[in-house]
């Protein structure tokens, strides 16, 4: 392998390594290349935004969107309390109550980007874990799992 083609191959491998959570330092002894070397990476292609992107998870969103409905509904009850309440209020209140749970429904059973990513670290954690004793796995297979992985995700991105 060209030293261009090994560099280019660990910093794949390290990038998938950063957003799995391994440190910069971490990083840099896995593949025996210097922190300096991983920082500029990190900085030069915005790994810490996509890093933080990444992990607004589904369950996440779906717990906001039921504290919404939480406090509309809330706000209900309080109008349901006036002596004169404003039915058309209430009624407007408790539309929007029904949308934002079908939405949390929809988005807490929705196999998302960070779901996917999540399964892809876990497998290269094991990857690399088992190219330790496994001498089939070579730094040129991991290069093209990590590719495919990385074709995969953008496959994802483009359909939503």
């Amino acid at each position: 392998m060209s030293n261009r083609k090994d560099m280019a191959a660990k910093k794949a491998q390290s990038y998938r390594l950063f957003m799995a959570g391994y440190t910069q330092k971490e990083i840099a002894d896995q593949y025996g290349i210097t922190e300096a070397t991983v920082s500029r990476w990190v900085n030069a292609e915005g790994w810490k935004d996509r890093l933080a992107e990444e992990k607004t998870s589904s369950v996440e969103l779906a717990n906001s969107l039921m504290l919404s409905a939480k406090k509309i509904t809330e706000a209900i009850i309080a109008e349901i309390g006036k002596p004169n309440y404003n039915i058309d209020a209430v009624t407007k209140l408790s539309d929007n109550v029904v949308k934002i749970m079908a939405s949390a429904e929809r988005v807490a059973n929705t196999v998302n980007r960070a779901t996917v990513i999540d399964v892809f670290t876990s497998f290269d954690r094991w990857l690399l874990e088992r190219s330790k004793t496994d001498k089939i796995i070579t730094p040129d297979l991991l290069a093209v799992i990590n590719r495919l992985h990385q074709e995969y995700i953008n496959h994802i991105n483009s359909r939503n």
